[in-house]
């Protein structure tokens, strides 16, 4: 099971690179210290047997064995227990000896003796369970052909063991400085992870220092945790903002719909304990089904609005004159206007505008703007609606000389349930979703809307829509 913690994870992956490289290394390096001993210590054999073969090399053939080994045995004392010099004859008979030859090189193999015959030196290891002995053959000339073999044994295993114990050394100090290095490591990973965990640890008063003012942070973070703190911030900001939307969402709803409500339910009690005759009855059956009328228009934008937040709007693009849709839309509302007393126009070019688009919601995008228009304006004034290209766009806008707007609310109008003056709009309707589903309708469509005002002058509300093929679902 993998460790759970970033900083042991971080040590394990330091510590299996740093095992194969220190294992490796040591490895090589007991391989070439091993060949350098050896190395060395046939350098040395050599040269030894060089000088006792100088010493036997002008002695006649056929002088006596004692006579011939006597020369070498002060060369012998240099040598360690178990080895010794050989004098061999040409034909591989033992011809005497100083020192303690081991039995397995007490003698000469056909091989070795062949290939010593031929002028060559021949260096052979032997190894038992008591010792090892590194063994030298080589051809003794005597005017110009070789006379006599010369073997000369010494013990090897003094420095192999000298040089497994330098081996275990090393694998001790380099296993030590490998535990100083993962305890150093784990203890600069634990500081450097440090602000990771101060930033988990603040997330959940995160939103509240925010809000307060509170400075959030970190002291000698690196630029990554900096990064990843800033971008921890803008989430919760989000979703602070996203919660606090969704309440007010909540609450503005629940009154909206509880407003229909309580007028159903009294204007029933009213009509169910008082009322007399049927026209009482009717009257109040009437004003019922407005209030239901404006319930289900609620909850219908509502669904409209919630569906959109998950990418199921359901919208069908299709070709259409914008031109057209519009000049419609305005001789219908021209009655509306009439019963107000206010004046509604339209203005643009007979010129065919044609655009992909739902014409259900686009016509529900301009009958929200063109109803608002109507329902602020006064008595005697006026509402146009103006289409026109602009090159690859439609700009259409709505304009009235209504009450305005004042500069502070023009950017949350477009906010749900957002509306100026919420005591002075009940007398004319209206939940505050209208300009919401606008916006929200013009954005689905690929294009914008914004909005203009001056109090006491009016406003223009500004529809920006592409011209040519959209894609659908944009």
């Amino acid at each position: 099971m993998p460790p759970r913690t970033l900083c042991a994870r971080l040590t394990l992956t330091l510590l299996l690179i740093l095992l194969p490289v220190l294992g490796g290394g040591g490895f090589f390096w007991f391989r070439g210290e091993i060949r350098h001993l050896q190395s060395a210590f046939d350098t040395a054999l050599l040269a030894l047997a060089y000088q006792a073969g100088g010493l036997i090399a002008d002695l006649p053939q056929r002088e006596s064995s004692s006579a011939v080994c006597d020369p070498l045995r002060p060369l012998s004392r240099r040598l360690s227990s178990h080895a010794g010099i050989a004098i061999f004859s040409t034909a591989g008979e033992l011809l005497c000896s100083v020192g303690e030859l081991a039995p397995q090189i007490n003698f000469i193999d056909k091989a070795r003796a062949a290939t010593v015959l031929g002028g060559r030196n021949h260096f052979q290891t032997h190894d038992d369970s008591e010792n090892m002995l590194r063994s030298l053959a080589l051809p003794v000339f005597r005017q110009g052909r070789v006379s006599r073999i010369l073997l000369i044994s010494n013990s090897y295993l003094d420095r192999q063991v000298r040089v497994r114990q330098q081996a275990w050394s090393v694998a001790g100090s380099l296993l030590a400085g490998c535990l100083l290095v993962i305890i150093l490591t784990r203890f600069l990973v634990r500081r450097q992870l440090q602000p990771l965990e101060l930033l988990a640890a603040r997330i959940p008063t995160l939103s509240r220092a925010q809000a307060e003012g509170e400075e959030t942070g970190i002291d000698g973070a690196p630029q990554e945790i900096i990064a990843l703190q800033g971008a921890v911030e803008d989430l919760v900001s989000g979703l602070s903002a996203d919660l606090g939307r969704a309440r007010q969402f909540t609450a503005e709803a629940s009154h909206e719909l509880r407003t229909p409500l309580t007028i159903l339910r009294g204007e029933t009690e009213v009509a169910l304990r008082w009322a007399q005759d049927p026209e009482e009855i009717r009257k109040a059956l009437v004003s019922n089904l407005e209030e239901i009328d404006r319930m289900s228009r609620l909850i219908e934008d509502l669904s409209l609005l919630s569906k959109s937040e998950v990418g199921e709007m359901p919208l069908r693009f299709e070709p259409l004159d914008l031109r057209e849709l519009l000049e419609e839309l305005c001789q219908q509302m021209q009655i509306l206007g009439e019963q107000k007393g206010v004046a509604v126009n339209f203005e643009g070019s007979n010129r065919k505008i044609q655009i992909q688009g739902d014409p259900l919601r686009l016509r529900q995008l301009f009958l929200n703007l063109l109803s608002n228009a109507i329902k602020y304006t006064p008595v005697e004034g006026h509402v146009l609606l103006k289409i026109r290209l602009l090159d690859a766009w439609v700009e259409v806008r709505v304009v009235d000389s209504g009450i305005g707007i004042d500069p502070q609310h023009q950017a949350q109008i477009f906010d749900r349930f957002y509306r100026v003056d919420k005591h002075g709009n009940s007398s004319v309707g209206g939940s505050g979703l209208g300009l919401s589903i606008a916006r929200l309708v013009a954005e689905s469509h690929g294009g914008s809307i914004r909005v203009c005002s001056t109090p006491g002058q009016g406003s223009e509300f500004v529809v920006i829509l592409p011209f040519g093929p959209q894609v659908e679902g944009r």
